[in-house]
């Protein structure tokens, strides 16, 4: 669990851990793992490695994001996939309060 929460649903981490998790995956002992480094994710996102590596540790500590093995990858965990459901069901009400 983390030590301070962080407020994911106005966080960038969120926002990342969205595309996170839309990118391609490979089946690896049953979980699906993005196989992409710290720089390539960030390449692919368009910020710099140290973000991507802060706001990795930021998602590991909300135990959102979990790393495969050593440099082999990125899994979203249940609860970052939780996370993510909970949110887009909040903005979803959002949505329709600002748009009659």
């Amino acid at each position: 669990m983390a030590e301070k929460p962080i407020n994911l649903f106005t966080s960038k981490e969120y926002r990342f851990l969205q595309w996170l998790v839309e990118q391609p995956c490979v089946e690896l002992n049953g979980n699906q793992v993005v196989r992409m480094s710290q720089p390539q994710l960030a390449k692919a996102y368009g910020v710099s490695a140290t973000t991507i590596f802060h706001w990795i540790e930021n998602l590991k500590d909300a135990n959102c994001v979990a790393i495969n093995n050593k440099k082999s990858g990125y899994i979203v965990t249940t609860t970052g996939h939780t996370v993510i459901a909970k949110l887009k069901e909040l903005e979803s009400v959002i949505e329709k309060e600002v748009l009659p």
